[in-house]
């Protein structure tokens, strides 16, 4: 059964919803999925722990990132894929931008999240890259089980980003507290990213090219999602293309059709497999090293190692609670023209501060006789929660930093988290001089940027 052929009663959509999405992206339907359809999937979650359902490869201690489709084993989840509200959603949108679409959509994927406190997130990506379309038609139907907020790593959008229909380059992005394992896109500008805060019920749909991310969840619930992937039933599907088969005929037919006919049915459908796989939940090897006392942001945890193909990454974390509001941090952290006013550490920062841009930074460190210039590219600016600048060698190869400042409101005001990362083959030799004194100077930029907000002068 298709969703069209449900009998639910659906209120009308906004006519400029597929204005909207081939605009920006991204749409948010609020209030499309009911209390009670949700309580059914949480529910119906449990069958993937508990041996309700067949999983190929259950963890040992049952903690579960992800269940990668979920739809192939159990009703319930089968049921959200052709949900009426959805599928005529996607059946609006999804080849909008095709003339002479006539509304057919078909789904081949559906994720389902859990994501308990402390869990990270996923670094920048387009999902056609991994599910690639003929006809830029992919969408993702993010269901929020829970309400999904900054402080519980909601989605983060970047408006507009899909519009090339270019796939951007990945590299490892080396932040394993912040993000998983995935690669992360890299080569644009995201200083208009924007976080998507939803109540539970709403459901984020994106373009498949549409530049995307989360981050780690900081709060003490768990922040559940079910997504769903949809595409025009028209385009072929040339995704897990086997060895010896042409690209350009090659359509995956394990599809479930969702709005209109199936214009293929005379292929047939894959049988499900019966079975589905997870993806279980990975500690960072940092964690090994995290004081048990230590708070969401592991303010006093240790430099850190894991590995990537470029040699050793290391990190240093600091942070504080300041009495003031996030924008108020933000306004003074973002001002490089007032850094000497308040700031120990970084005396000088010279340049735009705007994503993209190089900034030249004088620093004055606590166990050198003299100051220190050099030149940061600021890679990302998430307004008014998430800085990042990168430096390092010239070569970037050799040795490579990642600096990160988050602010997160709190009922008192904000906490800072202040953390670097090292990489490259050169990383440990650097980190090992450096890595007593640099904790010390983050600490007194921490210091620093804390009384300029508290003590009232903000610097306004």
């Amino acid at each position: 059964m298709t969703a069209t052929d449900s009998t639910a009663t659906q209120r009308p959509l906004p006519a400029d919803l597929a204005e909207r999405f081939i605009r920006d992206g991204y749409v948010v339907v609020d209030d499309l999925v009911t209390a009670e359809e949700r309580a059914r999937i949480v529910d119906d979650a449990a069958g993937f722990t508990d041996g309700t359902y067949p999983v190929s490869n259950p963890p040992d201690d049952g903690d579960i990132l992800a269940v990668h489709f979920p739809h192939w084993v159990s009703p319930v989840a089968q049921d959200a894929v052709v949900h009426p509200g959805i599928a005529e959603v996607v059946g609006t949108i999804a080849g909008a931008h095709l003339p002479g679409w006539d509304g057919r959509t078909k789904c081949m994927q559906s994720m389902l999240f859990f994501k308990p406190p402390g869990l990270q997130g996923q670094a920048w990506h387009q999902d056609e890259r991994f599910i690639p379309t003929r006809d830029r038609s992919l969408v993702g139907a993010w269901i929020a089980l829970d309400d999904a907020t900054v402080d519980n790593g909601c989605l983060w959008v970047l408006p507009g980003s899909h519009r090339t229909g270019m796939i951007h380059p990945t590299r490892a992005h080396g932040q394993v507290e912040e993000f998983d394992h995935s690669d992360e896109a890299y080569g644009f500008d995201d200083a208009e990213a924007i976080p998507v805060e939803v109540r539970a019920g709403a459901v984020v749909f994106f373009n498949g090219y549409l530049l995307h991310r989360s981050f780690r969840n900081r709060s003490n619930g768990t922040r559940m999602a079910l997504v769903n992937h949809y595409m025009n039933a028209w385009s072929l599907l040339p995704w897990q293309v086997g060895k010896g088969i042409e690209v350009g005929t090659a359509d995956t037919r394990a599809i479930v059709p969702v709005t209109g006919d199936d214009p293929y049915a005379h292929k047939g459908i894959d049988e499900s497999p019966g079975v589905t796989f997870v993806r279980p939940r990975v500690t960072p090897a940092s964690a090994q090293f995290r004081d048990p006392s230590a708070d969401a942001f592991n303010r006093s945890s240790d430099a850190a190692a894991t590995a990537d193909g470029d040699g050793p990454v290391l990190r240093i974390d600091t942070g504080l609670a300041i009495a003031a509001p996030v924008a108020d941090v933000w306004k003074v952290l973002t001002d490089l023209d007032r850094y000497g006013d308040w700031n120990p550490y970084v005396v000088d920062a010279q340049g735009a501060g705007t994503a993209g841009s190089t900034v030249t930074v004088t620093t004055r460190p606590t166990d050198a006789d003299r100051e220190t210039t050099y030149d940061v590219d600021v890679v990302a600016v998430g307004a008014p929660h998430r800085l990042e600048w990168q430096g390092g060698s010239p070569d970037r190869e050799r040795f490579l930093t990642r600096h990160v400042w988050t602010l997160t409101e709190t009922p008192d005001g904000t906490d800072l988290h202040h953390y670097e990362t090292f990489h490259g083959t050169d990383a440990q030799a650097t980190f090992d001089m450096i890595k007593v004194g640099l904790r010390r100077d983050f600490e007194r930029f921490n210091s620093g940027l804390k009384a300029a907000c508290e003590n009232g002068n903000r610097l306004a």
